[in-house]
């Protein structure tokens, strides 16, 4: 399966805040989704629509401006359109080379980068969602945290953080491994998948 690789095209900004990073993921995750299917995903967004009230707006806008993290979400829409461009033109039959790469990438952030990567955008979708769960006095104290000094700490260590404790899981995975791989080898016995059929488990 092709995956379409960040290390390629590295991006300081993806190196930037937790939260905002974790904002990025999840709205990275909604917009491969749609490029998947589309009219399903169309019928979700207007299901979840609800009407918010300019402050509300104001509120959510002062919020993702906190976040400092809106041009990192255009980045990250980008690039999930950009594999599922990829992957589908190598499920087609055809060889992607690093030129096709070059092109899908280049023109998914001209396209998809700058249009996610807007900050009036970026208000316009999320306030409807956040209005479902904090009501506008909650979505600014949440703003007002990431103003703090504690909050603005979290942001700046974020990433430095996140990077110590996945190597702490990745260092206490090794102690899981040949467990896992002895109930992957039971269970494949038990199915009776032997030899070139059995995939090699992870390490």
């Amino acid at each position: 399966m092709f995956s379409f690789s960040r290390a390629t095209f590295p991006l300081t900004a993806l190196q930037s805040m937790a939260l905002g990073a974790i904002l990025a993921a999840s709205f990275c995750s909604f917009a491969t989704s749609a490029l998947a299917d589309h009219h399903e995903a169309g019928e979700a967004k207007a299901e979840a629509a609800v009407e918010v009230s300019d402050s509300y707006k104001k509120a959510m806008r002062l919020y993702l401006e906190s976040q400092g993290s809106v041009a990192i979400i255009g980045e990250n829409v980008a690039y999930g359109a950009a594999n599922e461009t990829l992957m589908a033109i190598q499920n087609s039959g055809a060889q992607v080379t690093e030129q096709m790469q070059t092109i899908v990438l280049e023109e998914a952030l001209d396209a998809f980068g700058k249009h996610f990567g807007d900050l009036d955008v970026l208000t316009r979708l999320w306030a409807p969602v956040y209005a479902k769960h904090f009501s506008e006095a909650e979505l600014k104290e949440m703003g007002a945290f990431f103003e703090s000094p504690v909050g603005k700490k979290l942001l700046e260590l974020g990433p430095p953080i996140n990077q110590d404790g996945m190597a702490a899981v990745q260092a206490e995975s090794f102690s899981v491994s040949p467990e896992f791989q002895l109930g992957v080898d039971a269970r494949f016995r038990e199915a009776g998948i032997v030899g070139d059929q059995a995939p090699t488990p992870a390490p």
